[in-house]
């Protein structure tokens, strides 16, 4: 309702991507899967009958009956001008079904289209390439896991470390610019010693609100709105702060301040200073040399 049908709002206020969005997640987090998946729509649509076993007084089902639930979320969610990963990925185990009916397809079109023009089998060169399609995108899968662990793990390990903290009174760690990297509350140190708070920082949108402690879950809470508006209610003084988790890029910086003391920092992968395939997938020796990185910390209010 509120991405596509709303007439009061619109998603854009989150944000807009070019329509490449879509194609360029797709093939970063599915790779060649992604493109057959494409394909194999296509295939569904002018060819292919693959259908259920045939029972009493039942039709075949032909692959795009399969696949038409793919068809429709493409349909609407591609057109839309705000775009985010996690529209798509519910249809990633259709888009893999996609690809496996584009391979069957593929390897039957090329066997048939062989054994006019050749009078020996071809079978073991179908099933190699198969298998070279499977090796393509373990490898490739393997590369883009290495990469996003070895470029993106900093905010994991730092949360880490602040469920480790020895707070033994009421102490407070506050987010800025990196508020959206905050995985959850289960990070915190179990005797609620330490809570999570907002500082104005590189950011101007709707923040998130804490939850009220009675019915937290069932109440209609207060200052927010659907216009993601900034709400400075959201935000604790600088002051109130014993501890910050901030990435060391953009302003401000607060590791090179003196008020606060490093606690533990971990590398975190600069895009705008990457080379985008080197950053995307991980290449062993070149990625070294072909990133940047920015330090990603957990900062103490220095006594």
């Amino acid at each position: 309702m509120y991405n596509v049908l709303s007439g009061s709002t619109s998603s854009e206020l989150y944000g807009t991507e070019p329509w490449t969005f879509y194609f360029v997640n797709g093939f970063l987090n599915l790779n060649v899967a992604f493109p057959m998946g494409l394909l194999g729509l296509l295939f569904a649509v002018v060819c292919g009958s693959v259908g259920l076993p045939k029972k009493k007084a039942t039709f075949e089902l032909t692959p795009i009956w399969y696949l038409s639930p793919l068809v429709v979320w493409i349909a609407i969610f591609f057109p839309q001008a705000h775009k985010e990963e996690r529209f798509i990925f519910p249809v990633y185990p259709l888009i893999c079904l996609s690809a496996s009916y584009a391979l069957l397809v593929s390897t039957r079109l090329i066997s048939k289209l062989a054994s006019k023009i050749v009078s020996f089998s071809i079978r073991t060169p179908l099933k190699l390439l198969s298998q070279l399609v499977y090796v393509v995108f373990l490898l490739v899968s393997m590369s883009r896991t290495a990469a996003l662990y070895k470029g993106y793990h900093a905010p994991m390990k730092i949360y880490q470390h602040v469920a480790e903290l020895e707070a033994t009174t009421p102490s407070r760690l506050c987010v800025g610019k990196e508020w959206y990297r905050f995985s959850s509350s289960f990070f915190l140190p179990k005797n609620n010693a330490l809570s999570i708070e907002f500082i104005k920082s590189g950011y101007d949108g709707l923040l998130p609100k804490q939850f009220s402690a009675v019915n937290g879950t069932s109440i209609i809470p207060t200052h927010m709105n659907n216009m993601n508006a900034e709400e400075p209610t959201r935000y604790v003084d600088l002051d109130t702060c014993d501890y910050i988790v901030d990435q060391e890029t953009g302003s401000p910086n607060y590791r090179s301040q003196a008020e606060w003391a490093e606690q533990v920092c971990y590398p975190f992968l600069d895009p705008a200073r990457s080379n985008g395939l080197f950053r995307a997938f991980y290449i062993p020796f070149l990625s070294e040399k072909k990133t940047e990185h920015n330090a990603y910390c957990l900062l103490k209010r220095a006594q």
